[in-house]
């Protein structure tokens, strides 16, 4: 049995934010583009009385309803000029979602005539009168929807009976209840019943599936939840941002639906499926004997029989039949899990072995099981729901191709969700590269997972590089994946190599897992911010996230010289929060300057919408840490651009909108700067520090409820670490008798039992 000691824990502030009320805004005279104003108000008559005209609009509205694109300028992004003045209720228009560029509105077909009316008056109100000034331009979404490649679509989707194809598509975001209605009479007006049937000699039983169908178009919906049968069609009609799998049997029925406005986005369904590798031997000393050890759930191609049996901690029954599972992947995969340290390349990782759940959900490569995402999603929302002491899960595989440049994908949506209703930490591959493609593959475009990528080792076992092999970010919209990378190569001393991000990922899951057990009050976003806060990379990479979680021994320990504070919050829009007083040890003052490390991470579990396409995130987190400068003002240290700053710079340099913030700052006195060294200096007026934190909401018109932006919590966790330029090891007892009783510690003293 090994028991590792607990130096210094993870701390936790006691003492609670203190809110401030933030000033409000709104559209002012000065917000109206005067340059642009006449102009795009002669362009909106006319295009409000050309669309009116349209041949078009009876095929695509829906109970005189239809959904016109709204295309912004690129110096109006900001949701503050969000066009709901215009497209207003009052004049039977309103907006429903966000939309490449823009907005949909939804239109009552009689009101777009009178939209351009209303805009000939010379007494348009000053809120109006911005929006006008700020549109580009109005168009019939269904119309633009067929301008989309749809033989390269076809091309890349599932064939499931030689000629059948699936695709995850979304029906059209009505707000209106009588819109909703007619959608559902249109897509079921044909529906009938029958067996489709995966047919490949006598095993065409085993795939068998009642399936709704709609002529050759099958229908089974995927919420943004959980997959649901009975009721379905109805219900992705009315849980607007749903997606339904759609069983087409030609282009043509997809330009159709399209052409109709019933369906307004669409997923080619693809197989998920695993790292390609040779055989490989596994560790030849008999495996561990794990008592106690937390569980790390491995959503792969299930396990080879023998040596994982002992460290099995539960087994779902298969979705995946043996003979198609990828087991040999899923063994690899879980071999990593229990005993990673036990591979060659002497790789410096820190001893986290875990027992394992098996979710045999995966099939290997050239199999051809079907891969249908509801029956995949609904086998893991199962599996999380019957084995809740299991905290951690792992999916070491991804679909074929790059991320899509701007929407998350379905499939990743959906495991988020899943995650979030469960509060488990999932942990995703970035994918391996396939061509000239580097991007992330789905699902690691998932926001609540901890998307992992591969990084090169040194002949001493540290990390090195970017490994070549693997994706790299970023995700839809400049998502900040993946999060964290490390050793995506590892061998054996017989000469078998594995290479690829399926065994970077489990390194992380094992940690993550580990970190659970050890938190007093964990949560899978105060895990996140833990394992990212304690990345080697003082800023995120497109190549390495930030970086590999080793820049502590280990995350839930302050080590030597350092002090790590962890906290949780639920903040509500419209107020500044502030925790004060967080007192800077002794041994990073020099000559009254700051001297050594500051690195703060905050990650929000953020509002979500999928009813348009972009603005995924509809909420977002501004944070920071202030300190007292010589003239007794607080002024910032690190962290968010200020709210005042351009929405396009902000986006660019700031990545204003991702839910994971994180900062870092070194500072040496002026006088041991050298130029361009990339330190910093500040002159302290005190030792006193503060961490302040704001949220914010838009396009809260794309998601239902009765909840405001500023009624709703907001949940939040902080990592705040401080490390001083020498490791003196008093730097912690020092802080901690500063603070007093405002800290205490994070976590509790686990003892894992390993038999060697």
């Amino acid at each position: 049995m090994a028991r590792r000691p607990i130096l210094n824990p993870l701390l936790t502030l006691v003492t609670p934010p203190q809110p401030k009320p933030a000033p409000g805004g709104g559209k002012g005279a000065k917000d109206i583009r005067e340059q642009h104003y006449e102009r795009r108000r002669k362009h909106l008559i006319k295009s409000f009385s050309k669309l009116a005209a349209s041949a078009k609009l009876k095929r695509c509205a829906k109970a005189d309803r239809v959904l016109v694109r709204v295309i912004m300028d690129d110096k109006s992004l900001a949701p503050s000029y969000a066009p709901g003045d215009l497209f207003s209720p009052e004049y039977g228009a309103e907006l429903v979602a966000p939309w490449r560029h823009g907005y949909l509105a939804e239109v009552s077909a009689v009101a777009l005539a009178r939209l351009g009316r209303r805009l000939t008056g010379d007494r348009l109100p000053i809120a109006t009168k911005v929006d006008v000034s700020r549109v580009k331009a109005v168009s019939l979404l269904a119309t633009d929807l067929m301008e989309m490649d749809f033989e390269e679509l076809w091309a890349r989707a599932t064939v499931v009976d030689g000629r059948t194809r699936l695709f995850l598509g979304s029906p059209a975001p009505f707000r209106s209840e009588a819109g909703r209605e007619e959608l559902f009479a249109e897509l079921s007006r044909e529906m009938v019943y029958e067996r489709l049937r995966y047919e490949d000699g006598d095993r065409g039983g085993d795939y068998a599936d009642d399936t709704e169908t709609i002529g050759t178009e099958q229908l089974v919906p995927i919420t943004p939840a959980f997959p649901v049968t009975g009721e379905a069609l109805r219900a992705a009609v009315s849980q607007r941002g749903a997606f339904v799998t759609v069983a087409c049997s030609s282009v043509e029925i997809l330009q159709r639906l399209v052409a109709s406005g019933a369906i307004v986005k669409w997923d080619p369904v693809q197989p998920l499926v695993p790292t390609r590798a040779s055989q490989i031997s596994l560790p030849d000393q008999d495996p561990p004997t794990l008592r106690d050890a937390p569980i790390v759930g491995v959503i792969d191609g299930g396990l080879l029989p023998g040596r994982y049996e002992g460290v099995t901690a539960w087994a779902e029954q298969p979705l995946v039949p043996d003979r198609d599972a990828a087991r040999d992947h899923g063994t690899r995969v879980a071999s990593l899990v229990v005993e990673a340290e036990r591979w060659g390349n002497s790789l410096q990782l820190p001893a986290t072995p875990c027992r394992i759940g098996v979710v045999q959900a995966v099939a290997a490569a050239d199999a051809r099981f079907p891969f249908v995402p509801n029956r995949f999603l609904q086998h893991v929302a199962s599996a999380m729901a019957r084995h809740r002491d299991t905290r951690v899960w792992n999916v070491s595989a991804n679909l074929p191709g790059a991320c899509d440049d701007v929407d998350v994908s379905p499939l990743a949506h959906a495991l988020a969700q899943i995650a979030r209703e469960f509060d488990n930490t999932i942990v995703i591959s970035a994918g391996n590269r396939d061509g000239d493609e580097c991007r992330i593959s789905p699902p690691a475009d998932c926001e609540a997972g901890i998307v992992v990528t591969g990084r090169l080792h040194d002949h001493r076992g540290w990390v090195a590089g970017a490994c070549p092999e693997c994706r790299t970010g970023l995700g839809p919209d400049n998502m900040l994946k993946p999060e964290l990378s490390w050793y995506s190569n590892h061998a054996l001393p017989d000469g078998s190599v594995i290479v690829g991000t399926s065994y970077a990922a489990p390194l992380v899951s094992r940690l993550a897992a580990h970190t659970w057990l050890h938190l007093k009050e964990p949560n899978s976003d105060l895990v996140k911010a833990i394992l990212v806060g304690a990345g080697d990379l003082g800023s995120f990479q497109h190549e390495l996230g930030f970086g590999s979680p080793i820049a502590h021994a280990l995350p839930w320990e302050s080590p030597p010289g350092s002090v790590v504070l962890a906290r949780k919050a639920q903040l509500k829009a419209g107020s500044y929060y502030y925790w004060r007083d967080i007192m800077l040890p002794a041994t990073m003052v020099d000559r009254s300057h700051l001297v050594g490390r500051l690195r703060l991470t905050a990650v929000l579990a953020p509002e979500v919408t999928l009813t348009g396409s972009g603005n995924y995130f509809a909420s977002r987190l501004q944070t920071g840490l202030q300190f007292e400068n010589h003239r007794h003002d607080w002024s910032r240290l690190i962290g968010s651009l200020p709210v005042e700053t351009a929405e396009g710079l902000a986006r660019a340099e700031d990545a204003k909108w991702q839910p994971t913030r994180c900062y870092e700052g070194r500072f040496v006195h002026p006088d041991d700067r050298s130029r361009k060294d990339g330190l910093m200096s500040c002159r302290l007026g005190g030792r006193r520090l503060r961490v302040y934190a704001r949220t914010f909401e838009r396009d809260v018109f794309a998601r239902d409820g009765l909840v405001t932006a500023r009624d709703r919590d907001h949940d939040v966790a902080f990592v705040l670490t401080m490390e001083d330029a020498n490791g003196d090891p008093s730097t912690f007892d020092s802080f901690v008798q500063a603070m007093g009783n405002r800290v205490q510690s994070a976590i509790i003293d686990q003892e894992v039992s390993i038999d060697a």
